[in-house]
């Protein structure tokens, strides 16, 4: 449900964009305690620090729910997501400026990148498309992810309505294709490495 705010005729904010903030505010954080971390602090200061960054880090799965609690929340009384709307706004709002960052990081902060810096075509395109033009852009990746399948997770949504066998199915056969998934690429590597 939507809380609409009728003197500024504005929609305000609901728990999912509030989670977003929080997580994403976090996620920005993580550098900032890897610097403090190199600096020369007493155990009980360094063992905050890291006690810190591991908590920052898992705030991951609160930016994905509210990612999806938001976009749920505004579809909720269509079937299924007006998927050209839904991504030229996602494009404007998310794509454009994750890709124009992840330009300016590898291009004017090449610095920063992840796992080495590209050095020809490949690298520079696994670095765009990884995230690892810069400490925090795997989270707009991942977030990138979601976008994208957010079709999906609303059809699967309408279709569990409020039954919970629906769910129980649903959840079932999600977990059976993430292990499927999980064994075939264990399959793959082993079949690399022999």
């Amino acid at each position: 449900m939507q809380i609409n705010d009728h003197k500024s005729n504005w929609w305000l904010a609901d728990i999912g964009d509030y989670l977003k903030v929080i997580a994403n505010g976090c996620v920005m954080l993580q550098p900032i305690i890897i610097l403090f971390l190199t600096l020369p602090f007493g155990y009980s200061q360094q063992l905050f620090l890291a006690s810190l960054y591991n908590l920052v880090k898992f705030t991951s799965p609160a930016f994905i729910f509210g990612i999806v609690f938001t976009v749920i929340r505004q579809n909720d009384q269509q079937e299924k997501l007006p998927l050209k709307s839904y991504f030229t706004n996602k494009w404007d709002n998310n794509f454009f400026p994750t890709f124009a960052w992840t330009l300016v990081y590898l291009i004017i902060m090449p610095n920063l990148q992840q796992h080495g810096h590209f050095h020809n075509v490949a690298s520079f395109i696994w670095q765009f498309f990884s995230g690892n033009a810069a400490p925090h852009l795997w989270y707009s990746v991942m977030m990138l992810q979601f976008l994208l399948i957010m079709p999906w997770i609303k059809a699967i949504c309408n279709w569990v309505k409020h039954s919970y066998c629906r769910l129980a199915v649903a959840v079932i056969r999600s977990y059976l294709h993430q292990l499927s998934n999980f064994w075939a690429l264990r399959w793959f590597k082993l079949e690399l490495s022999s």
